[in-house]
């Protein structure tokens, strides 16, 4: 018999990475999805998913510690970890091009404000409720009216190209729009 025996990656806290914690990141998982659910990990979990996750050699690993330790950003750590990873679960000669453009979109979505280039478009009748449209399965986050109603109260939906939050629950579509819809759904709403 052979035992190999492998570090585990656990949070800050100790608790293992995995599905009951809500941070396991899927084999199936588009690389978007893998890239930010990777980028959602606590900073505590940088260093050993360097180790763990990635195929970054300890000398590589090591100038990003003692780069953590003299100051520098976590999150400039965790794009290197998120990249990795990406590149690590897709294979194949084209990861490397595909992480770069996830990261590139990551970093245009999330830290310049930009609307992503591959969102989810619906087509609608004009007039039609937001409620409705959102309520109707199109948003991850909305399963029911009041899922809906909590997120306008809490100013979680908001037009992306303007970034005027919508607070009314009764808003009807009258044009095109894209919507943000939480901290990371965009949905393009073409009216017809």
């Amino acid at each position: 018999k052979v035992v190999v025996a492998m570090k585990l990656l656990t949070d800050t806290t100790g608790k293992k990475m995995g599905k009951t914690e809500n941070n396991a990141v899927a084999m199936t998982d588009s690389p978007v999805d893998i890239f930010g659910k990777v980028m959602s990990w606590t900073d505590g979990m940088i260093l050993p998913a360097l180790e763990i996750c990635t195929d970054l050699s300890l000398e590589e690993i090591e100038i990003i510690k003692k780069n953590l330790e003299q100051g520098g950003n976590p999150r400039d750590a965790k794009l290197v970890l998120a990249e990795e990873v990406v590149k690590l679960i897709l294979g194949g000669k084209d990861s490397s091009k595909t992480a770069a453009q996830v990261k590139e979109n990551f970093l245009a979505t999330f830290q310049k404000g930009e609307v992503p280039e591959n969102v989810k478009t619906i087509e609608v009748d004009k007039g039609k409720k937001l409620k409705e449209i959102l309520v109707a399965g199109v948003a991850h986050n909305i399963t029911s009216g009041s899922a809906f109603v909590r997120l306008i109260k809490e100013g979680a939906i908001s037009n992306a190209e303007t970034r005027e939050k919508i607070f009314d629950a009764n808003s009807i579509v009258e044009k095109n729009m894209v919507l943000k819809v939480g901290k990371k759904e965009f949905i393009k709403i073409v009216v017809r």
